[in-house]
């Protein structure tokens, strides 16, 4: 009898990781703008157009201007990938490293001048996306395919049909 191996821990954990960070992201930084929109409006009702509101206001027409497809884009597709991983398909994990890369490497281009604000973000995506190269998780991806032609010879309680 064939018996399915566990899901390795690692596994599961990249997962979470990739879909808690992703909407993690998501909603701070949706906060994080509703925020200053918010300023910007209070600062241009009380003080007119001051220096503080066009300090705010290059970040919120930024964003407006494009910004904002891949500030929500990558994290929404991470998300999905993220429940994906738990399926048992190479094509997940393959995926799942390419938008790891990136997402790093847009996170470089967005902020180069301030390595400090990506270097973070691209360390945590850096380990996931290496948590699902580990040899274990590699096994367990493959298992399906090393069985897969198995087929009913080694399923006990079933009649094979035919001559």
């Amino acid at each position: 009898m064939i018996t399915e191996p566990p899901r390795p821990g690692l596994l599961t954990a990249a997962a979470v990781a990739t879909m808690v960070g992703s909407l993690l992201w998501l909603c701070g930084f949706s906060l994080l703008w509703l925020l200053l929109y918010s300023a910007m409006q209070a600062v241009a009702g009380t003080e007119g157009f001051s220096g503080t509101y066009h300090l705010l206001y290059p970040f919120h027409r930024n964003l407006l201007d494009g910004g904002v497809v891949p500030a929500y884009l990558l994290p929404s597709v991470a998300l999905v990938l993220g429940g994906l991983l738990l399926m048992r398909a190479a094509w997940v994990r393959l995926a799942a490293t390419a938008w790891g890369a990136v997402a790093i490497g847009w996170g470089a281009l967005w902020q180069s001048g301030q390595p400090a604000l990506w270097a973070p973000a691209a360390a945590y995506i850096g380990i996931v996306v290496l948590v699902l190269w580990t040899p274990e998780v590699g096994r367990w991806y493959r298992w399906q395919a090393e069985s897969a032609g198995a087929g009913l010879a080694q399923t006990p309680g079933q009649a094979r049909m035919g001559p």
